[in-house]
């Protein structure tokens, strides 16, 4: 009797056992069929780089977590053993997100649900009344689990946890005007808990576009990559895919059938290059022996980060699954279908980011025609003239925004005064027209007072707080006035170029909608919609930076449209556009009568 109190006490004050979550995945996690083609216990020698992201998930002193990986690398396993080590070992609440509600209740059926009942130690905290096990919410003996969609901000205010999980982050689409967006709103549910919280994004990258991406999140991580020895001089380095940096990159040899490139030929011959010694490795066996080595490992890149906040950064060609010649035939076949962007973020983990020297798709722009002819004003718009002055002449842009909030392209063209701008205002009977102050300031504001306050001028600033800001200034030197009501003042709208001219981009490429082109549109006007592109700079500290590059000399039109988007801005947050009640209107445009010559 002495002796089994003494066992029940030394059980009840013995030290917990210091089990890594890897240690205990192999023991207690099975993968069954229906879930992977490799069914069978998890093995931490399968795929070494997904032990020390794994092992985050039950470390104290990591409170988030980012993991940019490429497609097939076990990304979405590493995330449900994660999540089972969490409820099972140390249970707390949990929300998991999904891109959307359909994605989550597939991802729950599917994949998530399965590996629960098949491993036997998850199993046994499933609940006894199955009604509270259902897709979207487990009920479970040891903690509550909500899973869901992010295309709702209101989904996301709802749920206080002390862990969030966030797959597939930068496929979700909350932001607008109103509200933060997905990724900003779901790490707010974990506000109230301390020490025990723990926030986790993973995803591929789409587009570095500010904080609502997972490139963003990495790059304020530690940013972790995994190092691999050579086989011959057993220097270690990161699998790359390009050359021209300290990775192993991927080689080839042209072939060529018919004049044509032979892409299974050109694969065939590529072979992972080391670079420090030139060995090279074209069997995915020795590829998968390198990643597999004793001597792989994580390697920090960003040794200023917060060692709280723990990132990891790995491209497809780790992935067990992929070969060398797999990895050259997708490049070469994304390159010779204009696919590279999906390359560069499905298998390379990168984000897209404009080049300077990409062609830009016309094609593409030329889909944006509606059923309007050119001149024709949509039922119920609201319509703007926007301006850019040059020295000789102006380039005018008539836009209509519908009830819809969609702008529409009227009508463009050069004019030689502002009585010809006055003419064409009176002819479309535009409600407002902002016309562009930066050359010859005080010609323009002059002009724009004379003719009514319809009328404002536009300044576009590159680096400014907000997106859009008015200001009252002197019609004689454009300088800012106290008083929206001071006498002889015209009002200046100063808007953020970068902000606008990404949303212009966006909705050129259509990831946005909301622009509509007239039919049969000349290919003069598409030059200057295409004429600026986004690219990414460093300074000297190596911190990037983003504008907009000029690739084609006259941009003019895309300038007009800039400003015709930030004025609608404006009048959809005051609901102006909501007192304006037309029919539509058939004219000749005024571009027939006075066609500009080719420049």
């Amino acid at each position: 009797m002495t002796s089994h109190l003494t066992e029940t006490a030394l059980n009840v004050f013995r030290p917990k056992e210091n089990e890594s979550v890897t240690d205990w995945a192999q023991k207690h996690i099975y993968i069954p069929k229906e879930v992977s083609p490799y069914a069978g216990y998890f093995k931490a020698g399968f795929n070494k780089y997904l032990n020390e992201p794994l092992n985050q998930f039950g470390n104290k002193r990591t409170d988030r977590l980012t993991i940019c990986f490429a497609s097939q690398t076990g990304k979405t396993t590493l995330m449900h053993i994660g999540l089972l080590y969490v409820i099972t070992k140390t249970p707390k609440p949990v929300l998991y997100l999904m891109p959307s509600d359909q994605s989550a209740r597939q991802i729950s059926k599917e994949r998530i649900q399965p590996m629960m009942r098949a491993s036997s130690e998850v199993s046994k905290i499933l609940p006894d009344n199955p009604d509270n096990f259902s897709i979207l919410s487990y009920n479970l003996k040891t903690c509550n689990v909500h899973l869901g969609g992010a295309g709702s901000a209101s989904k996301l205010a709802s749920f206080p946890c002390a862990v969030v999980c966030f797959d597939e982050c930068d496929k979700a689409s909350v932001k607008n005007q109103n509200e933060a967006g997905a990724i900003q709103l779901a790490s707010n549910r974990i506000k109230a808990y301390g020490s025990s919280k723990l926030f986790v994004l993973a995803s591929t990258p789409t587009v570095d576009d500010g904080a609502e991406t997972i490139y963003h999140h990495l790059k304020q991580s530690t940013y972790k990559v995994f190092k691999v020895p050579c086989l011959n001089c057993r220097e270690m380095h990161e699998i790359g895919f390009a050359k021209g940096e300290e990775k192993f990159f991927v080689r080839w040899e042209k072939k060529f059938h018919d004049g044509e490139l032979d892409v299974n030929g050109t694969a065939d011959s590529a072979v992972l290059v080391c670079p420090s010694c030139g060995y090279s490795v074209k069997d995915i066996a020795q590829k998968n022996k390198m990643v597999a080595d004793a001597d792989s490992a994580w390697d920090v890149t960003n040794p200023l980060a917060d060692e709280a906040h723990q990132g990891y950064h790995l491209n497809s060609l780790y992935s067990t699954y992929i070969s060398i010649k797999e990895s050259a035939r997708l490049f070469l076949e994304a390159k010779g279908t204009n696919q590279l962007q999906d390359f560069r973020n499905s298998f390379q983990a990168l984000p897209w980011k404009h080049d300077a020297d990409d062609e830009l798709d016309i094609i593409k722009l030329k889909e944006l025609e509606t059923e309007y002819p050119r001149g024709e004003i949509p039922e119920d718009s609201i319509v703007v003239l926007t301006c850019d002055v040059q020295k000789y002449e102006f380039y005018w842009l008539v836009t209509a925004f519908d009830k819809m909030n969609t702008c529409h392209i009227v009508d463009n063209g050069r004019a030689d005064n502002f009585d010809d701008l006055k003419d064409i205002f009176a002819r479309y009977r535009c409600d407002y027209a902002g016309v562009d102050s930066q050359y010859n300031t005080s010609y323009v504001i002059s002009n724009v007072k004379r003719l009514g306050r319809k009328w404002f001028a536009i300044r576009g600033v590159q680096t400014m707080q907000g997106q859009l800001n008015i200001v009252q200034v002197n019609a004689i030197d454009g300088r800012s006035e106290q008083g929206a009501s001071a006498v002889g003042t015209v009002t200046r709208f100063d808007i953020n170029n970068l902000h606008f001219k990404r949303i212009l981009s966006k909705m050129r490429s259509q990831k946005l909608s909301g622009l509509g082109i007239y039919q049969n549109a000349d290919a003069l006007l598409y030059r200057h919609l295409l004429s600026e592109v986004e690219v990414e700079l460093r300074d000297r500290n190596g911190r990037s930076q983003f504008e907009f590059k000029q690739v084609d000399r006259e941009n003019h039109w895309f300038d007009c449209l800039n400003y015709a988007l930030a004025i609608g801005y404006f009048l959809r947050k005051t609901k102006m556009s909501g007192k304006h009640r037309r029919p539509p209107t058939k004219k000749k445009p005024i571009s027939e009568e006075h066609q500009p010559e080719e420049m």
